[in-house]
């Protein structure tokens, strides 16, 4: 089984609050890798709930729904401080911005092999895990293996 980090921008995307397409794209994604191991890095709850509050100008009660939904598909994966010194490595050496190299290293930490990201460098690797844009028409091949007739 392989383990897949999602970032804040895939959950907000299978959520619809960006479209029909997106949304679209995020469910079949989910449907396909829903057999493997998700994790959800609690800085992508935590942005998740942000995004909800301010571009959703949703109620506690209704974002509580939304994190109700992820939680038989995702595990929460939180960041040791060794990770998080490893995530400020991140920022020096590779110029991510703080929180994305936070995401990166807890997806890392956990054993994760692929972070779906929109907003990270498709194709960025880092201590075995790949950062995979799922909404680019050429599908990276590491996607592309675990999706159906991969």
């Amino acid at each position: 089984m392989t383990t897949i980090g999602l970032d804040t921008n895939f959950l907000v995307y299978a959520q619809g609050f960006d479209g029909v397409e997106r949304k679209r794209r995020a469910a079949d994604v989910i449907l396909a890798l829903s057999h493997h191991d998700l994790v959800l890095p609690v800085q992508v709850v935590g942005e998740f709930v942000q995004v909800c509050r301010s571009k959703g100008q949703l109620a506690m009660p209704a974002i509580d729904a939304h994190l109700a939904f992820w939680k038989p598909l995702a595990r929460y994966v939180g960041l040791s401080v060794a990770g998080f010194e490893a995530a400020l490595e991140l920022v020096r050496r590779h110029g991510l911005q703080t929180y994305d190299a936070v995401i990166l290293a807890s997806v890392a930490e956990c054993g994760g092999t692929m972070l779906l990201s929109e907003d990270m460098h498709h194709g960025f690797a880092w201590r075995g895990c790949t950062v995979v844009n799922p909404f680019v028409p050429d599908v990276h091949p590491l996607l592309a293996s675990l999706m159906p007739g991969g």
